[in-house]
């Protein structure tokens, strides 16, 4: 996942002079497998457990050039107020330095978050 960072940070630095100074960071998830409805309540009158596996994938984007500049991948369940601190993790320094604020919806409201997000963007 470094290297791809890596390469991905090396492509938006490219874009370095369209970046305004807010961007914003969501989350979302896909199924990786499909189930009915129905086969899912079957299994479950068996008293068979449905596991649901899942990747969840969160991305920063500039507001103003609408440009990701940070992504993070999880597979599993996660909440979005722990996938603020490995997003930033994996955006360049510099480009971080651009940004006065950092928008996100209230799954991302926790006071770690509001540290980091000073820690790292002021």
């Amino acid at each position: 996942m470094k290297l791809i960072a890596s390469v991905f940070n090396k492509v938006v630095k490219s874009f370095e002079g369209l970046l305004g100074n807010i961007t914003t960071i969501d989350s979302t998830g896909f199924s990786l497998n499909y189930h009915s409805f129905y086969y899912d309540m079957r299994l479950n009158d068996f008293g068979r457990k449905v596991r649901k596996k899942c990747v969840k994938a969160t991305i920063i984007v500039n507001d103003k050039s609408q440009i990701v500049v940070s992504f993070s991948v999880h597979f599993g369940k996660i909440h979005d107020s722990k996938e603020l601190r490995e997003t930033l993790e994996n955006m360049d320094r510099e480009i971080i330095a651009k940004f006065r604020l950092i928008i996100g919806d209230k799954g991302y409201d926790s006071e770690e978050n509001h540290v980091i997000a000073k820690d790292t963007v002021f």
